[in-house]
């Protein structure tokens, strides 16, 4: 980390605010770093990586919850109900303890707003 930082990105401040995250991970001082610290018992990679496959796995447990999230928000604010093929091809995978629970929470509030739309009004 700091032949990238002080080296390569020449101590720049965006350098210094990655250097300040990377100790902010390592040392587990912030909720977020922790959340993906926990990550790290995860099994290690079927394939070689420079990447730890803790941060890996959580970033690609995110995208997924970050698509089934914006499909239900265009289901609320578009109108839209034919999105479930994005639901069925995210949630399902995410690996994540926690973020599982954001996506049973996600469904469980869909199913809520659905609920909703399928009642008439009196």
């Amino acid at each position: 980390m700091h032949n990238f930082v002080h080296e390569m990105l020449h101590n720049s401040p965006a350098a210094q605010r990655i250097e300040a995250l990377w100790l902010e991970y390592e040392e587990g001082e912030s909720a977020e770093a922790r959340f993906v610290k926990g990550a790290d018992h995860r099994p290690p990679p079927r394939h070689p990586s420079t990447v730890p496959f803790s941060l890996i796995a959580i970033v690609t447990d995110l995208d997924r919850f970050e698509m089934a999230s914006q499909a239900s928000e265009y289901e609320k604010n578009h109108g839209m109900r034919n999105l479930q093929g994005f639901f069925d091809s995210s949630l399902p995978n995410i690996k994540h303890p926690e973020v599982q629970q954001w996506g049973r929470d996600l469904m469980a509030e869909r199913e809520i707003g659905h609920s909703h739309k399928d009642t008439p009004a009196s």
